[in-house]
């Protein structure tokens, strides 16, 4: 029930109900915490309390700590105002994350990784951070604070609170919980001053590295589960559109990729040369952006030189396809295959490759889209007072779930 709260699929008020009919069904044979869930706001004939009473019994397993900021009044999103945003320290969430396992790095990666970029670029031997935990990798995704776009002053808003989590990130590079705050006085958290932060790999004594973990959480569920006739629509009136997630449409080009052949092998469009042409075109065009996909799907974090150019030359066939395909497709006066600026920088992506051998799959991915999803749904799910706060607090309770479950 608890993770349920904390991916915003129902409110407290519908947790108070649902503990109380377990209750009930179970003639009280259940957990002490359903017990107290059903108890919350007086068994629910004070709806206003329901959330204070499960915080107050279950406790978060991050503290939160808190920061004024100016923003913009959230009624008329005009008059300068403040507010007290929550957010959390990043060396206690690592610590954290490493200390109930929810994260295991080891050595071992790490080592490969510095041994990878040494040979591959010109930079990496001499970083001063050589042999320290690198920036990448798990491609997780975790929330340090959240903040309502449309009263953001933007970097006056933001600036106060980067600049502490800034000082954070470097108590990660020292590798030891801080004894004063930034501002030189007694700090007040979590974890006793001066223990080591848990998971953290130090180079050998050195402490002038920005050592950090891209711990983030990559969700597998989609938003987007099945097709809807609003999917398909005429981007700018004129270009067909068939708008999926990320995901589904990597699903839906090998598809297209077998009708487009099958289309060309049964001499489809043959009475009319252009559109035949368009035809062909498109569907080598879309064998091509399969090649690259399975190249990048199949191949492992570092490359070989036979995986990099395998893709450079995929991409490099389906974008001059797709250039030929515009003109082919104009001359027929069909407004049907449109440029866009993502293959400007499916090209880079490639080049990218070519100079690493590091699979931008690891860390050009679907885990940023598939996380603001799970953001959003928590952030509807919430009233919209101290909105930031209850998004953090829900939040924390699914993690700490997460570190419950996995302490079984």
């Amino acid at each position: 029930m608890l993770a349920t709260l904390g991916r915003g699929a129902t409110s407290v008020a519908e947790l108070q109900k649902s503990a109380a009919a377990m209750v009930k069904e179970s003639r009280g044979n259940c957990s002490a915490a359903t017990k107290m869930m059903a108890r919350a706001g007086t068994a629910g004939k004070h709806p206003g309390n329901i959330e204070r009473d499960i915080m107050r019994h279950l406790g978060l397993p991050l503290q939160i700590h808190w920061i004024s900021v100016p923003v913009l009044s959230a009624k008329d999103r005009k008059t300068p105002s403040e507010l007290r945003l929550p957010y959390l320290m990043p060396h206690e969430l690592v610590h954290f994350l490493h200390e109930t396992q929810q994260v295991q790095i080891t050595k071992e990666s790490v080592d490969q990784f510095w041994a990878h970029a040494a040979e591959h670029t010109d930079w990496a031997a001499y970083h001063e951070g050589f042999g320290a935990m690198p920036l990448g990798g798990l491609q997780k995704r975790y929330p340090l604070m959240n903040i309502r776009e449309f009263i953001c002053k933007g970097p006056e808003t933001l600036n106060p609170v980067l600049e502490v989590l800034t000082w954070s990130f470097s108590q990660l590079a020292l590798g030891y919980h801080p004894r004063l705050d930034m501002h030189g006085n007694p700090y007040q958290g979590k974890y006793t001053a001066g223990s080591p932060i848990q998971g953290w790999f130090a180079q050998c004594g050195s402490q002038l590295a920005p050592k950090m973990v891209l711990l983030c959480s990559r969700f597998k569920r989609h938003s987007q589960a099945t097709l809807t006739s609003g999917m398909l629509g005429f981007e700018g009136g004129a270009y067909p559109s068939l708008n999926l997630k990320a995901w589904n449409s990597r699903l839906f080009v090998v598809y297209f990729e077998i009708v487009l052949r099958e289309l060309v092998d049964s001499g489809a469009g043959a009475d009319e040369e252009l559109l035949h042409k368009e035809l062909k075109l498109a569907s080598a065009a879309t064998t091509a952006m399969c090649a690259f996909l399975h190249g990048m799907e199949s191949s492992p974090r570092y490359l070989t030189d036979e995986q990099c150019r395998f893709m450079h030359d995929s991409m490099q066939a389906f974008l001059e396809l797709y250039e030929v395909l515009i003109g082919t497709s104009n001359a027929r006066g069909t407004a049907r295959w449109k440029a866009v600026p993502k293959h400007h920088s499916a090209w880079h992506l490639v080049e990218e490759m070519d100079r690493t051998h590091y699979n931008v799959r690891f860390y050009h991915s679907f885990a940023d889209e598939d996380y603001i999803g799970q953001w959003k749904s928590l952030v509807q799910s919430v009233p919209k007072d101290l909105l930031e706060y209850r998004c953090l607090t829900r939040y924390l309770l699914r993690l700490g779930t997460q570190s419950r479950i996995q302490g079984l």
